[in-house]
């Protein structure tokens, strides 16, 4: 969800834009990793990468999954929402980027499974 603010610099009483569902379950137990956010430059595109512990909403992925969200021009809704999913057995760690280029095997996001505690490199190219 997001909060807005109004003419006066203070912050709106509603919500708008959510929540989004990542999850197909409301079974207490569930989490999500950090936020990390980053905007590749080289194309055009903000994403917004986030980790689900299980149940993740998706066609194929029954289990914890990473999720990327193009948030380049808006928040995603349930409408819009074109992320790429992968799955990610019992969800993952914080989420990080090694950094902005064209070179091979460059730009990519690095987690940990929770279950399994296995590192797990996927570029950007197969994210977006």
């Amino acid at each position: 969800m997001s909060i807005g603010f109004n003419s006066s610099w203070r912050l709106n009483s509603t919500t708008t834009n959510g929540p989004l569902n990542l999850s197909v379950s409301t079974v207490s137990g569930r989490s999500s990793s950090p936020l990390t956010t980053f905007y590749n430059s080289r194309v055009g595109r903000d994403f917004l990468f986030v980790g689900i512990s299980n149940n993740c909403q998706s066609t194929g992925v029954t289990g914890g999954c990473i999720r990327s969200l193009n948030i380049t021009t808006a928040f995603p809704t349930s409408g819009n929402l074109n992320s790429v999913i992968l799955a990610a057995d019992g969800g993952t760690s914080g989420i990080t980027v090694d950094n902005n280029s064209g070179a091979g095997e460059a730009s990519s996001v690095y987690y940990v499974t929770l279950t399994g505690n296995t590192l797990v490199k996927a570029t950007q190219a197969a994210l977006k």
